[in-house]
């Protein structure tokens, strides 16, 4: 008897199946919910990176950041198709401002928000396995160098935000 399953299998992260899934609850089975949540993903997205951007350099730049936003098709394609990728874009939007954020000022809630994005964008796009890495030595960096943290605050910094994250993923692993 085998032991793996028959038929099409897809092998995706759960995520956005699930929000799909509560979608089809919600409104019926019909695909202008979850197009409509797409595309407020994807403004969402461009809110962030508007506002982000008119913060650090000023409303002129902010502007042309968007521009080169909505110029970029896939912006407009991702916000009208059935795909993953608004959600990806949006966590990995605010995993980004989140570490920004952490370059500043560095504590256990950012940690915690931090290791709560990249689970559940690992719960979206199986490729942020591979960001843990290069995440973990960016939180290590800021920590030693910027924040001139002990190695133990380092390395608690560092198991808090891990910890947070695989308890993100635990249950779908």
């Amino acid at each position: 008897v085998s032991s793996s399953p028959s038929g099409m299998i897809a092998f995706r992260p759960p995520l956005f199946s699930t929000i799909t899934a509560g979608l089809n609850v919600v409104s019926g089975r019909q695909f202008y919910a979850t197009r409509s949540l797409n595309v407020l993903l994807m403004a969402a997205t461009a809110g962030l990176l508007a506002w982000y951007v008119c913060r650090e350099a000023g409303s002129a730049a902010a502007v042309i950041a968007i521009v080169f936003y909505l110029i970029d098709v896939r912006s407009r394609l991702y916000a009208r198709s059935l795909l993953t990728e608004p959600l990806a874009c949006f966590l990995a939007t605010l995993l980004t401002l989140t570490l920004l954020d952490l370059v500043d000022h560095i504590n256990r809630r950012r940690l915690i928000v931090a290791g709560l994005l990249t689970g559940a964008s690992m719960l979206t796009r199986s490729i942020v396995v591979l960001w843990l890495p290069g995440l973990t030595m960016f939180l290590c960096f800021v920590a030693r160098r910027i924040h001139k943290q002990t190695w133990n605050a380092v390395a608690g910094n560092t198991a808090l935000f891990l910890a947070v994250t695989l308890a993100v993923v635990a249950p779908w692993g």
